[in-house]
């Protein structure tokens, strides 16, 4: 198990949350990029940009990959556009999920840029 040391929380009535660090609820699945966990006060890199929520898609169940604003990952370059645009043509996340990537696929392409840059590759 891995513990995050993010900045904010909540203790009794009072509650503390910076705007574009996610939150997270029991349950959730996601995939994270993580850096300097515990000497930042977010470890998750880039903030949303970093976290990448697991869901599966409504008609086939098949796990699809969606950024923080929930709308569909389609290509690992989309990863540095803006997280301002809304999930899916009708704003609901079973119609987002079915065009997006799905975990292996993520998993296969993030797999390759990293053993493509490693200084092994060059």
């Amino acid at each position: 198990m891995l513990s995050l040391r993010i900045v904010g929380g909540q203790i009794g009535n009072t509650k503390m949350s910076v705007p574009g660090i996610p939150q997270f609820a029991p349950g959730e699945r996601s995939v994270l990029f993580l850096q300097k966990n515990g000497q930042s006060l977010c470890p998750i890199v880039g903030a949303g940009h970093g976290r990448f929520w697991i869901e599966p898609d409504a008609a086939s169940g098949a796990e699809r990959v969606l950024r923080d604003n929930r709308a569909p990952l389609t290509d690992t370059n989309e990863i540095v556009q803006p997280l301002h645009s809304a999930a899916g043509a009708d704003g609901t996340r079973s119609s987002a999920s079915r065009m997006a990537l799905s975990l292996a696929q993520f998993e296969d392409l993030i797999a390759s840029r990293i053993a493509s840059q490693s200084p092994r590759a060059k």
